[in-house]
């Protein structure tokens, strides 16, 4: 299921191991007997919200759901998430009446006909054989799936189910081989995918990318079919570029979040990852994850030369929000990757333990 290991010697002579999961453990502790692949409890974690969105009724059938105007199908949506949220447990679907997550996956349905699922807006008709800037069509496309033991501690060890395509083209992407999908697909993200799935040790399941927003409805449909038993909460691991409307979405269906804020600065997005409005997009989208009172953990990769341009903004925009849920994941394992060349000064270097410290 996985694609390939990425390993480095850095110019000190130490080993890096990029994304290491439990096949890489002997490695590791052959390096320093001590590793340990660190966890902590996920905050807030009672059982998988999804299961209770799949189960809750939307006051509409199925019929219904497919002749409903989009504005009608928001303000069912708006009246039934308050009904799980402020009565505490949703009311049970009647057989004749499709679920609330049925009502999500028409939604996301809709975002695709004119595809908004991230920031560039692109309008392409991906439900009718439309690809967009991402790459995609109507079908996810994993990339691999593997138990990740790098990630943070309130979501590690995470069994990671890694999509392709993605709306930014940052120049410096360190998942570069994940942007474009391949013309002949290995594996897409369908109902067989739960049999062949790594579990043994994992203690959340993460969509990654690329970027899971643009899969949106592959992944709301993948998750319709989950075991009855399934326990593990799910992560959502963007990049900081998704709609407010897919945040919406995904309200009653992630039990935790993790962000990047990769540019505070909208010069340095627009030259570095054809991203318009970055800064604004991601302070809108993360502060709509807040609301749902689920873990927000904010990645900020720290670019060499960018600490006043981007993670200084980034980093005070995050303190303006002042919420208990949010959490910030400093990562200093930036490497100049993809399209950086010599021209691109500092990012062609990696950042100097002054300025991880710095941020």
């Amino acid at each position: 299921a996985r694609r390939h290991t990425k390993i480095r010697i850095r110019e000190d002579g130490c080993l890096e191991i990029l994304d290491p999961g439990y096949d890489q453990l002997p490695l590791l502790r052959s390096i320093d007997p001590d590793f340990q692949v660190k966890a902590s409890a996920l905050p807030g974690f009672v059982s998988p919200r999804f299961l209770e969105t799949r189960q809750t009724g939307c006051g509409m059938s199925p019929k219904d759901l497919k002749n409903c105007e989009t504005d009608r199908l928001w303000k069912q949506h708006e009246k039934y998430m308050k009904r799980i949220k402020f009565a505490g447990a949703g009311k049970v679907k009647r057989p004749e009446e499709a679920s609330l997550l049925e009502l999500k996956i028409e939604l996301a349905a809709k975002l695709m006909e004119k595809c908004r699922l991230c920031g560039r807006r692109c309008g392409v008709n991906r439900l009718g054989g439309e690809k967009g800037i991402c790459g995609l069509g109507a079908r996810g496309i994993v990339g691999e799936h593997f138990i990740h033991i790098g990630e943070e501690p309130p979501v590690n060890p995470s069994a990671i189910i890694s999509l392709y395509g993605c709306g930014l083209r940052c120049r410096s992407c360190q998942q570069w081989d994940l942007l474009s999908p391949p013309a002949q697909a290995e594996e897409y993200l369908e109902p067989a995918l739960w049999e062949s799935l790594d579990l043994k040790e994992a203690k959340t399941l993460s969509f990654i990318g690329g970027n899971p927003d643009e899969s949106l409805l592959p992944v709301l449909l993948f998750l319709a079919s989950a075991p009855e038993n399934w326990t593990l909460p799910l992560i959502w691991n963007c990049n900081g570029y998704g709609t407010v409307d897919v945040v919406r979405i995904l309200d009653g269906i992630v039990d935790a979040y993790v962000p990047d804020f990769k540019f505070g600065n909208g010069t340095c997005a627009d030259s570095l990852a054809s991203a318009p409005n970055y800064p604004a997009y991601a302070v809108t989208s993360i502060s709509g994850m807040l609301l749902q009172g689920v873990p927000v953990i904010v990645r900020i990769l720290v670019l060499p030369g960018h600490v006043a341009c981007c993670h200084r903004p980034a980093i005070e925009a995050l303190a303006s929000m002042n919420n208990e849920w949010l959490l910030m994941s400093v990562r200093g394992q930036y490497f100049p990757d993809w399209k950086i060349t010599e021209a691109d000064g500092p990012l062609y270097g990696r950042p100097g333990p002054e300025e991880v410290n710095a941020v």
